[in-house]
């Protein structure tokens, strides 16, 4: 698993990521040795790396379509993540306005908010009792969360593709392939008789 998943699972749990635990992050200053802080020091280096070229996807993503709204979604989460929580308020804001059913956004927008005067340790967390339904929708969303996250942050290579799809006849060009596990959809197209499809977009599904 990316080291930048796994920071953002602990740092983001703000935002109700937080899926499991890191020991060493869990370590105590002075329970590290001396060499543990070499170590650290160049995961520290590597996430950062991973952070500047997912934000760089996104802004490509954004670049090539502007109402692409997960990129817009994840680009905010990532501005969060580097500790840029005004750039991330501004940025999940407009996406909010834009797309007013995009009710993830909306519940991430709330709890960066909030992260302004009190520790958020839950996506949604109001503080107040939710019934069974809303409780079920919340949880909803916390995976939706969850997938994006992981299939931007974990992409599908492009050129890797689905064996069913090199037998594909000659009058197809287009072809969809649905991954349940991930929750996304994968559009295909053909390049050409001796090539295999490429991948051209995926959605959360």
């Amino acid at each position: 698993m990316s080291l930048l998943i796994k920071r953002f699972l602990v740092v983001f749990s703000a935002l109700a990521l937080l899926a499991l635990a890191i020991a060493s992050q869990s370590q105590t200053i002075s329970s590290l040795v001396q060499p543990s802080l070499g170590v650290a020091n160049i995961q520290e280096q590597q996430i950062n790396q991973e952070l500047d070229f997912a934000l760089q996807r996104m802004e490509q993503r954004l670049a090539s379509d502007k109402s692409d709204y997960e990129a817009q979604l994840l680009k905010g989460m990532l501005y969060f993540q580097q500790g840029q929580r005004d750039r991330a308020l501004s940025e999940v804001a407009d996406l909010s306005q834009q797309a007013p059913q995009f009710h993830l956004a909306h519940l991430v927008y709330a709890d960066i908010l909030s992260s302004r005067f009190t520790s958020v340790t839950d996506i949604g967390q109001p503080g107040l009792a939710i019934k069974d339904a809303k409780q079920e929708q919340l949880d909803a969303l916390r995976q939706e969360a969850l997938m994006r996250w992981q299939a931007n942050l974990l992409p599908v290579p492009e050129t890797d593709v689905p064996l069913q799809l090199l037998d594909l006849n000659q009058k197809t060009q287009t072809a969809l392939v649905v991954d349940k596990s991930r929750h996304r959809l994968y559009i295909y197209q053909r390049q050409g008789a001796d090539q295999p499809p490429r991948l051209l977009k995926d959605y959360y599904i």
